[in-house]
């Protein structure tokens, strides 16, 4: 029997990954465990790029949603002078996609590397120009950590929110669904991209009954935090002889492919 493969990435990230495994065979059921909502917002409230030296963006959600203010607000243009990072390659794919920013004026890692704020902040440490005007565009909550780095600079940070994430609520056949795979005992892989999905995971889990998921399945995660995190909660609901495998891989759509089929072989 094949393994069940779970995607709880946001609605509309999921499809083209559920297609391709669809494609190899593989029954796949997606559970968003998140929500992502835009945030009301305002021309008088709104952070305009040029009085800025650098915007930093922490995820797509962030760079499409900013960029659709700033197509309401001003031209779809961006100033040559103000550096543009993301934390990822995944990150960056709006602001590439919208055309508006020359080569050299985004930086974010290379795929081969960490995907997260670590390596972007070593990046542009090394690059040696210094920032005294810094925005950070995310979610209404988040790490604060790269923040906080470039304040011990002298750097004036802003933090906008864009987005705001709550526990997503499952359609009755979804909840039927994954509740019927539990009953059979049938093997799960879960997809897991942010701490965040974990908890509002668990959450919706628990009220449905349904925490044996954690005993029936392996994951694949994009990152060691998330790995580290899940790998907490599930010292919480299992002994530590029976925790499951969990696999870190890049945080694309072709590496989380490869990596999902290579949990189902085993």
């Amino acid at each position: 029997m094949s393994p069940l493969v779970v995607l709880t990435r946001p609605r509309g990230r999921n499809e083209s990954l559920a297609a391709c495994l669809r494609g190899r065979g593989m029954p796949v059921l997606e559970l968003p465990a998140l929500e992502i909502q835009s945030l009301p917002v305002d021309a008088a409230q709104f952070p305009m790029p040029q009085d800025y030296d650098l915007v930093v963006f922490v995820s797509a959600n962030a760079a499409a949603l900013y960029l659709q203010q700033l197509s309401r607000f001003a031209a779809a243009s961006w100033p040559p002078e103000v550096l543009a990072a993301t934390v990822g390659q995944a990150s960056a794919k709006p602001l590439l996609d919208a055309g508006i920013l020359r080569e050299d004026g985004l930086v974010h890692p290379p795929l081969q590397a960490p995907q997260d704020s670590e390596t972007l902040w070593s990046m542009l440490r090394a690059a040696g120009r210094r920032f005294d005007k810094v925005l950070i565009v995310r979610g209404e909550s988040g790490r604060e950590w790269l923040g906080e780095q470039f304040e011990r600079t002298g750097a004036v940070v802003r933090r906008y929110a864009v987005y705001s994430r709550r526990p997503a609520m499952w359609p009755s056949g979804q909840q039927a669904a994954l509740l019927a795979a539990l009953e059979s005992g049938r093997p799960m892989i879960g997809l897991f991209t942010s701490s965040e999905g974990i908890e509002a995971f668990n959450e919706n889990l628990a009220s449905l009954g349904g925490l044996e998921f954690w005993r029936n399945a392996r994951f694949v995660v994009i990152h060691e935090r998330i790995a580290s995190r899940l790998q907490s909660l599930l010292g919480t609901v299992l002994d530590a002889k029976s925790r499951p495998m969990v696999k870190v891989c890049l945080p694309e759509d072709k590496a989380i492919f490869q990596a999902l089929i290579a949990l189902a072989s085993l």
